[in-house]
């Protein structure tokens, strides 16, 4: 049990190795993919705000591969087959195909997916923007052939957790195209040099390269483009998003959607807002709340709101004391989950910090989602006696954290207040 949240005791480490890895490689090669320090936070908060969210499942499952298995499954196959293995992770990245593509060619769907592309920037760091609210998930359904077979549940889970793990060590802008004696992996598998074919908004890369492991998919159902060297990808998405807010960008794309659907005067296009392709609204609407949309992809204002530089460094030390505290959560997970209201609390926390770290880092105070953290945290401590069981030296430092955090933020708010600029998005505006 919580074998997902015990992967991440070193998941979590090990990722930010890696992201490390990558920082201080691109200093060297003087290619800084972190030059916008701000993203690559968000990336992470992202990254943080789904995995945390995961625990208390904020979304709606269809159906489960362990529901399915337990009420069609015809035959049992054994785990301790290694074709049952593989046969497990051929279907999977099969249907994660479909998922994917879908995810992009439908509205509704892109509402999960949309949080992935809201960087303008490819890094390690941006494989961990994943949707913290999941809308709906339908995968399992798409699996109904291996729990035909009775493919163990176990077996399912396993290749799923390892699958989404494989997919992070290529978003990458340091390991060009493979060459010479390795060029035939660009045929089988997802390459760095694929992907970020796909995270690109140019009109000859948008919506291609879907697959996941294999990139078979795509080449045999015709989504497949390859990278060019005279056409460098530019990353983003169409509609920008102009937030830090991994939860604001998830809840203001589903927010515009039930606007458009309530708003609209066509009652057929109140239901199609949910299923035409992504990008398409009413006529009327449209016209009404116009939204941004790039349509020059060579020359646009990429994101990047002006604050101080100690700003941006004091940011990291929140991240990492949001990551402590998920690490933390997993390592207690026994004793935490059984509780609803405390894992509910403990969650809205997390939650609440990450929203308040985006808002400093767009030149905000922040103070909403920081009062409610500090009124959240006084009432657990209250009703339980204890801060989610942590040791006296461990409570008073997370005190003394908090307590410097709204130092901060009243700094940003004179600051604020005393006129200086809050956002500037004309930083790094040409492409």
């Amino acid at each position: 049990m919580y074998l997902f949240e015990k992967a991440l005791l070193i998941a979590i480490p090990a990722f930010s190795l890696l992201i490390f890895m990558e920082y201080l490689y691109g200093h060297w090669k003087g290619n800084d993919a972190y030059a916008n320090k701000a993203d690559g936070i968000s990336s992470l908060l992202s990254g943080l705000s789904s995995i945390i969210s995961n625990v208390v499942g904020i979304g709606v499952l269809m159906v489960s591969y362990e529901w399915l298995h337990g009420h069609v499954a015809i035959f049992e196959l054994s785990s301790s087959h290694w074709w049952v293995w593989v046969l497990a992770i051929i279907c999977w990245d099969f249907s994660s195909y479909w998922v994917h593509r879908w995810a992009h060619e439908n509205g509704f769907l892109w509402a999960n997916h949309v949080i992935h592309h809201s960087s303008e920037h490819f890094n390690l760091a941006v494989a961990l923007r994943q949707q913290t609210f999941k809308w709906v998930s339908y995968q399992p359904l798409l699996m109904l052939p291996v729990a035909l077979l009775g493919v163990p549940v176990e077996v399912v889970a396993l290749t799923s957790t390892v699958m989404l793990f494989m997919a992070y060590w290529y978003h990458t802008p340091h390991i060009r195209k493979f060459t010479g004696i390795w060029s035939w992996l660009e045929y089988i598998i997802v390459t760095p040099s694929q992907h970020r074919v796909h995270h690109a908004i140019n009109d000859i890369y948008i919506d291609k390269n879907y697959a996941g492991i294999f990139c078979v998919w795509d080449r045999w159902f015709g989504t497949f483009q390859e990278e060019l060297d005279d056409e460098p990808c530019v990353y983003g998405c169409l509609g920008p998003v102009r937030t830090w807010d991994p939860m604001k960008i998830e809840l203001r794309y589903i927010g515009n959607m039930l606007r458009d659907a309530i708003f609209t005067k066509n009652w057929g296009d109140k239901i199609r807002v949910f299923t035409a392709h992504t990008g398409w609204r009413p006529a009327d609407v449209a016209e009404r709340w116009p939204g941004p949309y790039i349509s020059d992809y060579k020359n646009f204002e990429r994101y990047r709101p002006t604050v101080p530089a100690w700003l941006e460094w004091w940011g990291f030390t929140e991240l990492l004391s949001i990551a402590a505290a998920a690490l933390y959560l997993f390592a207690t997970i026994e004793t935490i989950a059984p509780n609803p209201w405390l894992l509910f609390s403990f969650v809205a926390i997390a939650l609440l910090s990450i929203s308040s770290l985006a808002a400093l880092l767009e030149g905000r105070a922040g103070w909403l989602p920081a009062i409610g953290r500090v009124a959240l945290m006084a009432y657990v401590v209250i009703e339980t006696g204890s801060l989610f069981g942590l040791p006296s030296p461990a409570f008073a430092a997370v005190i003394a954290y908090v307590a410097l955090s709204l130092g901060i933020r009243l700094q940003r708010q004179l600051a604020i207040s005393s006129g200086q600029p809050a956002v500037n998005t004309q930083i790094n505006a040409t492409v």
